[in-house]
């Protein structure tokens, strides 16, 4: 059985009117990497040129050097991946164009492209020294992540994609988003108006929920992206045709109340 809850402080960072799917986990990381040790040090020990059980023996060490209960107050086990909608950002792309003489010239546009907007957040009870960690990866060479205020940014993942991968703590939670008005406004307060009833009581009573609004995705969606992909294009127009909304529930509780 798997009696974790749901952190209902997500709830209120969710806004239902443009919802377009989730996913919500709760699993117990305690036991999981209890389960992850007994299956996995068999499989090690079998790796052959590998005597004495080094790879079982290297996992006890760990034990031993890492503080577990910190790791267990970091990553409690349970977050909601949102998809939140269609948003709109401007990209750079570099381009040439040719003088009279065919000498190539680099010049560099933008153009404004449609993305999904998406927030994953992780519910941690180890905020300081989640802030910590992130510090130390500010210093990490080439810019991997740098840091604007309290949010943490990824400066390379922006000049690829073009738009701006948020990481913020705060609440008990770890916000990873493209959504810059929950990082820069939302943060501590959440939505005036947050999940309805039907999702809240799903997501109390579930260990894990997987919900789709075909309907709102097929019409926020631009018509390019369904273009584009063709195995994609069908997957939407069929689900569209076939139901309004998609659940998929999931519960190993004692009591599913």
């Amino acid at each position: 059985t798997n009696d974790t809850r749901l952190n209902r402080d997500l709830f209120r960072y969710i806004q239902e009117d443009g919802l377009m799917a989730y996913m919500s986990f709760a699993f117990n990381s305690r036991k999981l990497w209890d389960g992850m040790q007994d299956l996995l040090r068999p499989m090690l020990d079998s790796i052959p040129n590998v005597s004495g059980g080094f790879y079982s023996s290297a996992i006890e060490v760990l034990d031993i050097f890492i503080d577990e209960d910190e790791i267990y107050q970091l990553l409690p086990g349970n977050g909601m991946l949102v998809l939140s909608g269609i948003n709109s950002f401007e990209t750079t792309y570099t381009t040439y164009e040719y003088d009279d003489d065919f000498n190539a010239q680099e010049i560099t546009k933008t153009k404004e492209e449609k993305l999904p907007e998406f927030t994953f957040m992780l519910s941690t009870d180890g905020e300081e020294n989640m802030r910590k960690i992130m510090d130390l990866l500010v210093k990490l060479p080439d810019g991997v992540v740098s840091r604007e205020g309290t949010h943490y940014l990824f400066p390379l993942v922006q000049e690829e994609t073009g738009f701006p991968l948020y990481l913020s703590i705060a609440d008990g939670i770890v916000f990873l988003s493209n959504d810059e008005d929950l990082i820069q406004n939302r943060l501590g307060t959440g939505y005036p108006n947050s999940l309805g009833k039907k999702h809240v009581k799903a997501l109390k009573k579930n260990n894990q929920v997987i919900y789709w609004n075909t309907q709102k995705t097929l019409a926020d969606i631009p018509l390019d992206m369904l273009e584009d992909n063709e195995g994609f294009s069908q997957m939407m127009l069929s689900g569209a045709e076939t139901f309004d909304e998609m659940w998929v529930l999931s519960s190993n509780r004692k009591d599913p109340s």
